[in-house]
């Protein structure tokens, strides 16, 4: 079995948290081939709006293994939060790309705040979505097409996933629908997030 090729895309002002955790998650997901060897369930892919380094609004900088040009086909997409995403030259850009690679992607996540660079392809008008309570309003107010429904820690519609934050990881391993029942391994490192609230997902807007 090949390992499915998840992207997470990074920009100026990204959430580190965001960016880092659940790609150290998707990567601890892995199958028994039954000899005590661990068969990878995701192949972790990073992308840059461009070649440069990028830096976290913690101040942490990452570079990025590919580019918005050179990113390859990818099974799941991922657009973490960030205060970076209120700038219209990096939202834009993700915007324009995400609708570009919509129809050629199994499945497209926003977490949190990533909701502000995936909702205004358009692509979510008419969806059942969420985002942290902290900015429900103002994303209710910008994009009137959702249905958004803060109070759900994660919600899927068809191929879209947003999430309230990284608390919405941990509460999804209550959830044993199909598209994630693979994920046990992972769900078994995200189980670690249990016994203390997640504070990230209230920094993600300002990028502490």
């Amino acid at each position: 079995m090949s390992p499915k090729w998840i992207g997470f895309v990074g920009f100026e002002g990204v959430t580190a948290s965001n960016f880092v955790v659940p790609a150290d998650i998707f990567a601890a997901a892995a199958l028994d081939d039954g000899y005590r060897n661990r068969i990878p369930c995701y192949q972790i892919c990073t992308i840059g709006l461009n070649p440069e380094p990028f830096r976290a609004g913690s101040g942490m900088i990452f570079k990025a293994q590919e580019t918005l040009q050179t990113a390859p086909d990818l099974d799941t997409l991922v657009i973490p939060g960030g205060k970076g995403l209120h700038q219209p030259e990096i939202s834009e850009k993700i915007s324009d790309w995400i609708v570009e690679r919509a129809n050629r992607t199994r499945r497209i996540a926003a977490i949190c705040t990533g909701i502000y660079g995936l909702a205004s392809t358009g692509l979510l008008d008419g969806r059942e979505v969420t985002t942290h309570w902290r900015f429900a309003n103002d994303v209710a107010r910008r994009f009137p097409k959702l249905r958004l429904d803060h109070k759900r820690p994660l919600v899927k519609d068809g191929p879209f996933y947003t999430s309230s934050g990284l608390c919405a990881i941990r509460r999804r391993k209550r959830q044993r629908s199909r598209p994630f029942r693979s994920w046990r391994p992972a769900r078994r490192v995200a189980g670690g997030w249990q016994r203390r609230r997640c504070s990230t997902c209230s920094m993600c807007w300002q990028g502490s």
